[in-house]
């Protein structure tokens, strides 16, 4: 706890004594489920929002706001024409942040704000699981069929506030859930029955000339990918942790610490000169950092780099909360074994409304073989895709590919405390190892009222995922012991699922929603002849009150 305040007192002296107080400005992040956030991303996509990193997500909003400005400036002096759709996105946003638009920086006062988002969904799901005949000696039996029709109503509460000063923020936002076990990125326990909720993001935020600190508790989010990231995705829970953030012209860099959940082991395995027994507690750290670079204006490169290391009674280290080190250099030299990952990521836009994106993932690769039986596979992933805007003419229309692949024991480890997870969640693609998966997005906007979008995945999964028990002994001898071959590994389940979403906008902060699910698994559950089908049906109604009261003129 000492060296965790230290490391706060050191940040903040570092912002005061480098830093101009002359600019810069700080405003409260967008949360990736806001309805906004996804208007944000598809102009990013589209190629229009030049100056804000992409991929380096959380978006501030006073960065958005900076990028819509130079929008229209660009409309204006290069003879940009916009979209009817991309008019109605630009006009969402501007009502979004009409507030921090009504004055220039220097005019800005203090202020507070704060609003709800209410959301009520019904809906209804059919399943029917067909497994395979069962086999006992000569004997034969029929197919076994489970069959289960649901009925749910869950209710959501948003709600958030926050204090704002031309140079820092505080700002909290909270989320209750009637059904908070279904959030897998709840920690915690229900409050009564299957009510529940937890502070979704709080934290402090300074920003002094190009640097920017934040303590306090938000989703990270790095790299181009639409279903999720592979090294750092906010589809996990928020992380309280300290943050540095730096950006000046074309390249932007930003790094974090925090701690994790402890975890206790299923299984007793070797740790250094002793052995440590099933049911003993480990303490688990995650630091990463990431530097981007604007190399041409329609050019992104982002490097990403984070590690997961603990143990018993193990502390926050120096060598991994400074960011200007290099973790895996820093780990080979103690002689640890710890979970460093690596990404490199890159976004093009190569005509406009195109965008081509992908990103690589090295968990460990094998460059070195200690023995002739250290067979363990290379643990890489890596995502492709593309985004084009208004395609073959299709005004008003987005259509977005991707392909997303996880090797086999990637985000896996031999030590349980060093596998990339917080709480049930992955730390990176949702997907798992031992994973791909194909996805196709159609977007359709008809007018100022109605958008609707088509989403279709297939998928592929096998044996292995991320708590599976590490299959070669730590520490050796390996005898017999060896990882399985191929990808994926033994029986693989294979899922088509298709999705129809048609959304109606009422007004600005009401919205109601129409959607419908179809998904077929075969080999559910790696089974071989085992299926799944799955039929679901809902109605969404979502509202979103706001409120601002200035403190000072």
């Amino acid at each position: 706890m000492r060296k965790y305040l230290m490391a706060v007192l050191l940040a903040a002296a570092v912002a005061c004594i480098f830093c101009s107080a002359s600019s810069g400005s700080t405003i409260s992040n967008i949360p990736s489920e806001h309805r906004i956030h996804g208007y944000v991303e598809e102009l990013g996509r589209r190629g229009l929002l030049t100056g804000l990193f992409f991929s380096d997500r959380p978006y501030a909003r006073e960065k958005v706001l900076e990028a819509l400005s130079k929008l229209e400036e660009n409309a204006i002096s290069q003879g940009i024409v916009l979209t009817p759709y991309e008019v109605w996105l630009v006009t969402r946003l501007r009502e979004e942040f009409q507030f921090i638009s009504e004055a220039s920086h220097e005019e800005r006062t203090e202020s507070v704000e704060t609003g709800a988002e209410f959301e009520i969904a019904g809906r209804s799901t059919d399943s029917e699981v067909t497994w395979p005949p069962l086999v006992y000696a000569e004997d034969v039996s029929g197919k076994d069929v489970e069959s289960e029709s649901e009925q749910l109503l869950r209710g959501l509460l948003f709600g958030w506030v926050e204090y704002w000063t031309p140079h820092a923020s505080v700002s909290g936002r909270f989320r209750v859930d009637s059904r908070i076990e279904d959030d897998e990125r709840f920690l915690g326990r229900p409050w009564r029955e299957d009510v529940g909720g937890y502070v979704s993001s709080g934290y402090g935020r300074l920003g002094i000339g190009p640097f920017d600190v934040l303590l306090g508790r938000d989703r990270l989010s790095w790299g181009p990918g639409r279903s999720g990231s592979l090294i750092l995705s906010d589809l996990a829970p928020p992380i309280d942790m300290v943050c540095f953030g730096f950006t000046l012209g074309r390249v932007s860099a930003s790094g974090f610490f925090t701690t994790l959940d402890d975890v206790k082991l299923s299984r007793a395995v070797p740790y250094q000169y002793d052995s440590l027994y099933a049911g003993t507690a480990a303490t688990r750290h995650l630091s990463g950092h990431r530097i981007d670079f604007r190399v041409t204006p329609s050019l992104e490169v982002g490097l990403s780099e984070t590690i997961i290391y603990g143990g018993p009674d193990r502390e926050l280290e120096p060598g991994y909360i400074n960011p200007l080190n290099f973790y895996y250099a820093h780990q080979w030299n103690l002689v640890k074994n710890d979970n460093p990952l690596w990404a490199l990521d890159a976004t093009w836009w190569p005509t406009p409304r195109l965008q081509l994106y992908g990103q690589l993932l090295v968990d460990d690769y094998q460059f070195e073989h200690k023995d002739e039986r250290d067979e363990e596979p290379s643990e890489i992933g890596f995502l492709i895709g593309l985004h084009s805007g208004d395609p073959f003419g299709l005004a008003n229309t987005s259509v977005t590919l991707e392909y997303a692949r996880v090797n086999s024991w990637t985000y896996n480890q031999g030590y349980e405390w060093n596998r990339y997870t917080y709480g049930e969640a992955l730390l990176g693609h949702p997907l798992g190892p031992d994973a791909d998966a194909f996805y196709l997005t159609v977007a359709r906007w008809f007018n100022d009222r109605f958008t609707g979008r088509f989403d279709y995945r297939f998928m592929r999964h096998g044996e292995v995922f991320v708590d599976t028990d590490w299959p070669v002994p730590v520490a050796g001898p390996w005898g017999g012991a060896s990882f399985p071959e191929g990808f994926p590994v033994g029986t693989a389940a294979k899922s088509h699922r298709l999705d129809v979403l048609a959304r109606f906008h009422a007004t600005a902060h009401f919205d109601v929603d129409g959607f419908a699910s179809l998904e077929k698994v075969s080999d559910y559950s790696n089974v071989t002849g085992g299926e799944l089908l799955v039929y679901e049906v809902g109605l969404r109604v979502s509202f979103r009150p706001e409120g601002r009261l200035r403190l000072s003129e």
